[in-house]
């Protein structure tokens, strides 16, 4: 038992009223810094990332089915708990040499259609202060046609910030243009 069930109940209520009135005379702490959440992850062997919140889950994907399709950025579907979502390499579609891995990694992205993106390596979570953000800004090492708006510097690495959002309004452009368009 502790010394405060040992005190009577006009103690135990000076003792709360007390611990009360000094929670709001102390100092507010400090707000906690801003913070982003990211998937590390590698793209043609050049460190990437992810937002967190951008996606809807994880999971290594066991097996993919191919379709047929002149779009090289359309792996094909999988199974996924209980349902199939269709599978995009997020290497073609920023424009990068896909990496010719056995297994894949899947960012599920949510939203009315469900898709996911396909990429080789997860190096895993970061979480970095905001202010590590960069916008704007270009890493020259990387392919032109992979730029992104965003970096986040992590040590000594600059890791593009993949904008999911942007990447699925690109595949739904893509399946809205098949090439089976004839004028009426």
């Amino acid at each position: 038992m502790s010394a405060f069930s040992e005190i009577g109940p006009h103690e135990r209520v000076r003792w709360l009223r007390a611990e009360f009135d000094g929670a709001f005379a102390a100092a507010p702490p400090p707000p906690a810094a801003a913070t982003e959440d990211l998937l590390a992850i590698r793209l043609a062997g050049r460190p990437h990332a992810l937002r967190l919140r951008e996606v809807f889950g994880l999971v290594l994907a066991h097996k993919i089915v191919r379709l047929p399709s002149r779009a090289p950025h359309l792996l094909g579907v999988a199974g996924l708990r209980g349902g199939v979502v269709t599978v995009f390499s997020l290497e073609t579609l920023l424009g990068l040499s896909a990496t010719e891995t056995p297994s894949f990694w899947l960012a599920l992205a949510g939203g009315r259609d469900a898709f996911a993106f396909a990429f080789p390596v997860l190096d895993g979570f970061l979480r970095a202060p905001r202010a590590e953000v960069v916008k704007d800004g270009e890493d020259p090492a990387h392919n032109a046609a992979a730029r992104t708006r965003e970096y986040v510097s992590t040590g000594s690495l600059l890791r593009p910030i993949v904008d999911v959002d942007a990447m699925r309004e690109t595949v739904n452009a893509h399946a809205g243009s098949t090439g089976n368009d004839r004028e009426r």
